[in-house]
């Protein structure tokens, strides 16, 4: 039951985050998923669910992580540091397929 329930929240802050980032971020953190402090577990919290969110868009994730404000620029920079580039597999256009 709490697994659906979770599934259900997700689901609804992900529909948040696709109209505007900054309510689905709201959201996650009004229900308790996501820190407000401190600034590091917020940032790792935020890339987990760019990262785990099967209904995200996109567009709404690129447009989250290019943006300009300092919360946005930090994410970016926990998002790509928590990326893997270093199996001798992963060719160079597997990368940036893995990046983008």
């Amino acid at each position: 039951m709490q697994n659906r329930i979770y599934k259900s929240e997700m689901s609804k802050a992900a529909a948040k985050f696709n109209l505007k980032p900054k309510n689905g971020l709201k959201y996650l953190t009004d229900k308790g998923y996501l820190p407000e402090a401190p600034k590091e577990e917020r940032l790792k919290g935020i890339t987990r669910f760019l990262k785990t969110t099967p209904s995200l868009s996109a567009t709404a994730i690129g447009d989250f992580l290019g943006a300009e404000a300092e919360l946005n620029r930090e994410v970016l920079s926990q998002y790509v540091d928590e990326l893997d580039f270093t199996s001798k597999d992963l060719g160079f256009v597997e990368a940036l397929k893995q990046l983008l």
